[in-house]
């Protein structure tokens, strides 16, 4: 048996893709969600995000059917199991259909009581139920259709998918823009942001369709539907899912659990969580990287290689978790400024949204060394253990946080404080000490140089930077700050070239270096 490997080309125009529609997918919601702000203010447009959180736990009702799907379709291709590909597709197909048909049972029920739930106002309840109704609706529309993206990633067509979702994206962004700009209806806004998933499952469910050759092979039909490939997709999409639902369980429900004190609340938590998710959204998916590798090394019983990549990878997401720190601290409220609208806000809610910013990324960057962490554990066949400590620390981050805010009644501030623990919990505690057990390496020795070093250079940078800005009066103050960052940047800079990057690998980068220049200076 032999597996068909994508090519070269084909690998660049995945990975190229796939950081493209990261990127866009970013940009895109700063800027709609800055926008709509100045719009709409913070009380309505938090009844949106409301909606549209809570219709993020509707996507589970798939089970995680359609990121299974890669894992199994391409040895049934290379075996040449046709008659299995039909069965597992079509059982797939009618998990998904079931699925849906469930979740539009249920969503006039659950949007006609949703802001009962919350004891708001009839006409936020109003708003609520055509938001909620519009999203849920959306979503569960969707489901049936997303095995297209299974059906596209077995086909190691990754970048089809991407280009779709970018496509779809574009059009939201450019709808919701002009909506935005002709009428301030949010039901209008609404209904363009809830669209999406529906229109981007059926055209990537056309287009996996099409490229996987389904047609050929025998289709999509009830008839083929085949308890055994139901227990194939339930065994391998367990622990995937319950990591899933951990992530969404601290995530989005932190954000239904702000409504609780009013919609307002809702923005002002989601702000500063969005801006600490997505400006980290990048590094920490590097984990997904490490874990192939994890897997050959350790198919391999190169324990030496393991321990290595492991530690060398630990110091190196620190250090740029580092960075990212750095950045937010000192530049986050001022963005928020900027971001937001000064005059949309009142002043006092815009200083909580700054507190609560600092206090999440102070959590938050732990989480890029613990994904690097999480990435190794699952390469080497430790799903269950990462499906559990993630669904622990969730469920622990979320209680301590509902605690603080509504029984201390410390506010959204307790609220973060919560989910920074969870965090912390995660990447500085749980992670290091699973991954030494596994990789053999002392977790003294992992604590020293793959988090205390980074970290310890991080802290110098923003003790530099901070006396920078404060040392001048008020009328200098951002001359002092930006030399701060100035300086505090060549602090990081030149401590992880030092003191994290190996030397095999400053030897690898300048030998690169170099033949980039003598190329440059030989066509020149």
């Amino acid at each position: 048996m032999q597996i068909q490997l994508p090519s070269f080309k084909q690998t660049l125009f995945n990975v190229g893709s796939f950081w493209l529609l990261r990127v866009a997918s970013m940009l895109s919601a700063l800027v709609l969600t800055g926008y709509a702000t100045r719009v709409f203010g913070l009380e309505v447009l938090g009844l949106w995000l409301l909606a549209s959180n809570f219709s993020a736990y509707f996507q589970l009702f798939d089970l995680g059917v359609s990121s299974t799907m890669p894992r199994i379709l391409p040895a049934m291709r290379a075996r040449g199991e046709n008659e299995k590909i039909v069965e597992l597709v079509s059982t797939s197909a009618g998990v998904t259909i079931l699925a849906g048909l469930l979740g539009l049972l249920v969503t006039p029920v659950i949007a006609y009581y949703f802001g009962d739930a919350y004891n708001y106002d009839s006409e936020s309840s109003r708003i609520l139920f055509w938001l909620v109704l519009f999203t849920l609706g959306s979503v569960s529309l969707s489901l049936p259709f997303r095995i297209g993206y299974g059906l596209l990633a077995s086909s190691h067509r990754f970048d089809v998918s991407a280009s779709i979702e970018l496509l779809v994206l574009v059009v939201k962004f450019v709808a919701a823009c002009i909506a935005l700009y002709l009428t301030e209806n949010i039901f209008i806004y609404g209904l363009i942001m809830a669209l999406p998933p529906l229109v981007n499952g059926l055209i990537q469910f056309r287009a996996g369709y099409s490229i996987s050759n389904m047609a050929a092979i025998g289709g999509i039909h009830p008839r083929r539907w085949s308890k055994e490939a139901l227990r194939t997709i339930l065994s391998m999409c367990g622990a995937s899912l319950v990591i899933t639902v951990s992530s969404m369980l601290l995530l989005q429900g932190s954000t239904l659990l702000a409504g609780v004190i009013n919609a307002t609340a809702v923005a002002m938590f989601s702000y500063p969580m969005m801006l600490v998710v997505k400006s980290m959204s990048l590094s920490a998916s590097f984990g997904k990287f490490l874990s192939p590798v994890a897997s050959d090394l350790s198919g391999k019983n190169d324990l030496k290689g393991l321990s290595r990549i492991t530690m060398e990878s630990m110091a190196v997401s620190s250090a740029l978790s580092g960075f990212i720190l750095f950045y937010i601290v000192l530049l986050g409220p001022h963005f928020l400024v900027v971001w937001l609208g000064e005059s949309s806000i009142a002043p006092e809610n815009m200083q909580t949204m700054s507190t609560i910013l600092i206090i999440l990324t102070a959590g938050r960057v732990f989480l890029i060394p613990g994904a690097m962490s999480r990435g190794m554990l699952m390469g080497v066949g430790k799903h269950w253990n990462v499906g559990s400590v993630e669904m622990v620390c969730s469920a622990a981050g979320l209680a301590a946080g509902a605690f603080m805010m509504l029984v201390l009644k410390w506010e959204l501030e307790g609220l973060a404080y919560g989910i920074s623990a969870s965090f912390i919990l995660r990447g500085l505690v749980l992670y290091p000490a699973m991954t030494c057990s596994v990789v053999g390496i002392s977790l003294p020795l992992m604590i020293h140089r793959g988090l205390i070093r980074p970290y310890a250079i991080c802290a110098l940078a923003l003790a530099v930077a901070l006396a920078s800005k404060y040392s001048l009066n008020a009328s200098h103050e951002v001359v002092g700050l930006w030399v701060g960052v100035l300086a505090g940047t060549a602090i990081l800079v030149s401590g992880t070239w030092v003191f994290i990057i190996s030397h095999d690998r400053k030897k690898a980068i300048t030998q690169r270096i170099k033949q980039i220049l003598k190329r440059v200076l030989l066509r020149s």
